[in-house]
């Protein structure tokens, strides 16, 4: 079987483009290969202040805010264990 007949169907990617970068700039894929990608950034002031797991609920929720019909087909927990993986807090 190729990819192209796996019954497997893409949801929802994310990666953290710059963690240097002010403001750090966290990019949504909502396609497979960067088609459809949607970009939400926190400055690294706010990062400090409030600590990484907080900054990953702002991020769900500006992304949510901004698309709310991800929330129907994604699902926040999806968006929770994406957001987790990609800032790597999924193994603390």
């Amino acid at each position: 079987m190729t990819e192209m007949e796996s019954n497997a169907h893409w949801v929802i990617g994310m990666k953290v483009i710059d963690r240097q970068a002010d403001p750090i700039i966290f990019r949504f894929e909502r396609a497979m290969f960067n088609r459809d990608t949607v970009d939400v950034a926190i400055t690294q002031h706010d990062w400090q202040a409030i600590g990484p797991f907080q900054s990953a609920g702002l991020l769900i929720d500006e992304y949510l805010t901004r698309y709310p019909e991800e929330q129907q087909r994604v699902g926040y927990r999806s968006l929770v264990a994406c957001v987790f993986h990609a800032l790597h807090l999924d193994r603390c």
